[in-house]
């Protein structure tokens, strides 16, 4: 007996959640049977899911005033991440780590 996947979240446009939408939308594509192949189903999906920000981004290929840039679902992923994403994740790791504290002393001081 399969478990049942919940269905992602929608997504908003905000770029630190990105990331993990993009985890559940894999979790729930591999829930689903659609890990390989599937490329139009998911892409169909995941702008189901678009709400905000996401979705003025996305709205102009869907009404077909703008040309599609992806093929697939990689392709899809790489536009969006492209758009919304973190430029820099690794800086914003940083960043975020350097922020945190612990009581009155930074996490660099212990």
């Amino acid at each position: 007996m399969k478990p049942e996947i919940k269905e992602p979240s929608t997504f908003h446009g905000e770029q630190d959640q990105l990331r993990g939408w993009l985890a559940q939308l894999s979790v729930y594509f591999k829930g689903v049977g659609w890990e390989f192949d599937y490329n139009n189903d998911k892409i169909l999906y995941a702008l189901s899911l678009l709400r905000g920000d996401a979705l003025k981004w996305a709205t102009p290929y869907i009404e077909r005033r703008q040309d599609v840039t992806w093929s697939s679902w990689d392709d899809f992923k790489n536009e969006l991440q492209g758009q919304i994403g973190e430029i820099d994740e690794q800086g914003a790791a940083r960043a975020k780590l350097m922020r945190m504290a612990q009581g009155s002393k930074g996490a660099t001081e212990y």
